[in-house]
């Protein structure tokens, strides 16, 4: 029973969240998109980070395009995820450059049309950048529903020694609610930056 009203209650925000941000004007996203942008490339994280994953914003998800901009700048190594159905649906990440070919995936994404061989896990990444739905002030992330990065980061859960990747969520403050229902295959993420800034604190960014 818990279990339904969760899976229920989970929906229900989904809903509200996309119909929220369903609303905003393409300007107001990339207002939102850019704030964010500058806070979190300000931060001690980003700039020591060398392999930096984002994503391709969909259904007006917060637009990481700007950070990438920034990291490029600054000689990062980018990249993207592609779902591996090689690996039971687990994400790996693909270099991402401006001229690189994308494919579109099946759930309609662009994904970077690059060997296999030149993909990487996660744990070869310093930062990812993490889409989601809501998120609390503590950090704790509602994703898509698809349990694409809660697979690819299980690792996290196991082992008390992991240090890399750090996974940071990206959203906006009309994403945020008090609490979220947090099941035992949920990953937990390091933090969320927003167009307002850190959550739980800057201090996670540092």
């Amino acid at each position: 029973m818990h279990n339904e009203s969760s899976a229920t209650l989970k929906r229900r925000i989904r809903v509200e969240v996309r119909r929220a941000r369903g609303a905003l004007s393409p300007r107001e996203v990339q207002r939102k998109s850019q704030a964010m942008a500058r806070f979190v490339a300000r931060t001690g994280v980003f700039h020591r980070a060398e392999r930096v994953a984002f994503y391709i914003a969909a259904n007006g998800e917060m637009d990481p395009r700007y950070l990438v901009d920034r990291a490029r700048q600054l000689g990062k190594r980018c990249y993207l995820p592609v779902i591996d159905t090689m690996l039971g649906g687990r994400l790996a990440f693909a270099p991402y450059e401006p001229h690189t070919p994308m494919l579109p995936n099946q759930f309609g994404i662009p994904e970077p049309d690059v060997p296999r061989a030149f993909w990487v896990p996660p744990r070869r990444l310093d930062v990812i950048f993490a889409p989601l739905v809501a998120f609390t002030p503590e950090g704790t992330r509602l994703g898509m529903g698809g349990g694409f990065y809660d697979r690819t980061l299980a690792h996290r859960r196991h082992s008390t020694l992991w240090r890399r990747p750090k996974v940071f969520g990206l959203a906006m403050e009309l994403q945020q609610r008090e609490w979220l229902p947090v099941e035992p295959w949920d990953v937990a993420i390091d933090g969320v930056a927003t167009e307002a800034g850190f959550y739980p604190a800057m201090e996670c960014f540092r």
